[in-house]
């Protein structure tokens, strides 16, 4: 720089909207979501959803998008041996637990999480977070 000027670096501000598509089943709408500029797709492994995928389906929904495309897997009271299946088959960048999953349980995966919360008419949002 011929001016002498710090060079200043400018980051996106933390309020900035992300979007995560949850509930990709295929290669296509991945690939469809990525190009819409998405942040984030989700697959699901929970056998009840109709959204549900196979471990080799999410593992060639990962290697699709690409490393720019934050590939999340959401798992609904999955034992610890089902969660590392997918974890040695699917490169997962970020974990999402739907079900009764505790902190300690959660953090074990070496992956940053995202942890749902039920709604009820009872529920203290501030001691449930």
């Amino acid at each position: 720089m011929s001016d002498n000027k710090p060079l200043q670096l400018h980051f996106a501000s933390p309020s900035r909207v992300r979007v995560k598509v949850c509930g990709i089943t295929s290669v296509a709408d991945a690939l469809l979501a990525a190009s819409l500029g998405v942040d984030a797709i989700g697959v699901v492994f929970y056998e009840p959803s109709p959204r549900c995928v196979t471990v080799d389906m999410a593992a060639a929904i990962a290697r699709a998008v690409g490393p720019f495309v934050t590939v999340t897997g959401l798992f609904v009271d999955a034992d610890r041996q089902a969660i590392e299946h997918v974890l040695s088959h699917v490169p997962l960048q970020l974990l999402q637990f739907h079900g009764d999953e505790s902190a300690r349980f959660c953090e074990q995966f070496s992956r940053p999480y995202l942890k749902a919360i039920r709604m009820r008419d009872d529920l203290d949002i501030g001691q449930a977070m």
